[in-house]
């Protein structure tokens, strides 16, 4: 029933299984875990339980499907054996296939006015990758020109650019859920990025799964439940989704690119081109991330720099970001490198009782010492306020950049008002 996932996560295919099993499925699910952990799939595995089509099945998220889908079309055209060139050519379908169930028609009318095209090109593109199989049997000519015609349609859509969740669109779900479908499917919504969306947004769906409508199944996905109304979470049925392992991580791996990934986690370097989306990663997010072109190192290290107030090279990380519209990416580095900062300076007070100034240990008998600085309790109290500003930092530079995907700002300005925090913090 829920094929695959019980090869990445077993507890959550198991109970959804046995739910399944008993046609006890709840009208209202909540899947929490972090990114790149099957989310998304569990949730259209049961939109398959329930043989749900594709005009069945909506999808309301703020997640960016460009790097996914730009990942997808590498893979497609970088592939040369036949397992590659048919793994590639179903994962790019499924991937937009994906991406275009944002444009059912049902969310048409809550749609905004400059989005009305981005629907109209939705239906061009949906008979375009229905073609993908004769495509990919093709030459590498006529392989070009296919993709051509696919990024096209996806930049029209502006698939690179986030959009975050309004509440006419939970509205049009609303009355999109009420009717019931011709043939008596179940209909299912998937809601993703709840948690960095407006109250009116939150209260819009609570309304809808306080009486939920007949035949219908709403999936939450969300990085951090917590941040999610406990009105709406007490209305779900909870699964938590666990970070790949690496056993598990090739799993996948080895379903995208099986001339180099061998499944049961057991890879082949040698058969990995150094530079390509071939070449091993750490980890899925890595994967799509160089995967789709966009300079990770230079990202990784700018954001890096920027944690620690030293001079970036603006110029340079724009023309980077702008290229391969990898804001996203940078934003989620330069959190990240807050955290490991403020989780440094917790550990700045040395626990044997060591003393240090600036990370600096301080001699017995020394002018410092006399004067008593860096003793433990300093350190600590010292430890503990720096820590205390770079949360302060982080939770600013988090909200400014929520605020700006609620507002569809552009990037660029958001990177100029958290360099912005940064200057004022220094």
């Amino acid at each position: 029933m829920f094929f695959g996932l019980e090869n990445t996560q077993k507890a959550v295919s198991d109970s959804l299984e046995d739910l399944a099993r008993r046609s006890e499925i709840p009208s209202s699910l909540l899947f929490s875990g972090p990114a790149f952990s099957s989310r998304m799939y569990a949730a259209l595995c049961v939109a398959r339980f329930y043989k749900a089509g594709s005009d069945s099945v909506i999808i309301i998220s703020d997640r960016n499907y460009g790097t996914r889908i730009k990942t997808a079309v590498n893979l497609f055209m970088e592939s040369k054996t036949e397992e590659d060139i048919r793994s590639s050519a179903a994962f790019l379908k499924n991937t937009v296939g994906e991406y275009l169930m944002q444009y059912g028609g049902a969310l048409l009318d809550g749609a905004a006015s400059s989005r009305k095209k981005e629907f109209a090109e939705a239906s061009d593109l949906f008979d375009l990758i229905s073609d993908i199989d004769y495509a990919s049997q093709s030459g590498p000519k006529e392989k070009e020109a296919f993709i051509k015609k696919v990024e096209k349609s996806l930049s029209v859509m502006k698939a690179e650019k986030p959009q975050a969740i309004s509440v006419n669109q939970i509205r049009a779900i609303k009355t999109w859920a009420a009717t019931t479908s011709l043939d008596g499917r179940q209909k299912i919504v998937v809601i993703e990025g709840l948690e960095n969306t407006t109250p009116s947004c939150s209260n819009a769906l609570l309304k809808i799964i306080e009486e939920p409508p007949e035949k219908t199944t709403f999936i939450i996905i969300t990085e951090n439940a917590g941040r999610i109304p406990a009105t709406i979470l007490s209305r779900t049925r909870k699964f938590t989704f666990s970070s790949f392992s690496s056993m598990e991580t090739n799993y996948v791996l080895s379903a995208l690119k099986p001339s180099v990934y061998v499944r049961g986690g057991v890879s082949d370097p040698g058969r990995a081109d150094s530079g390509s989306i071939g070449a091993l990663p750490k980890d899925l997010k890595s994967f799509f991330t160089s995967g789709s072109g966009v300079n990770l190192p230079l990202i990784l290290e700018n954001a890096r720099r920027l944690s620690l107030r030293e001079k970036i090279d603006m110029k340079g990380l724009v023309a980077e970001l702008e290229a391969s519209s990898s804001y996203g990416v940078f934003f989620e580095a330069l959190l990240e490198s807050l955290r490991e900062r403020h989780l440094d300076a917790l550990g700045g007070a040395d626990s044997k009782g060591n003393t240090s100034v600036a990370g600096e240990p301080v001699k017995p008998g020394t002018e410092a010492s006399r004067r008593g600085e860096g003793s433990p309790r300093e350190s600590s109290l010292a430890a503990l306020s720096q820590a205390r500003r770079i949360s302060l930092l982080a939770l600013e530079v988090e909200n400014a950049v929520r605020r700006a995907a609620a507002l569809n700002q552009n990037p660029r300005l958001t990177l100029e008002n958290v360099v912005f925090l940064f200057a004022k913090h220094s």
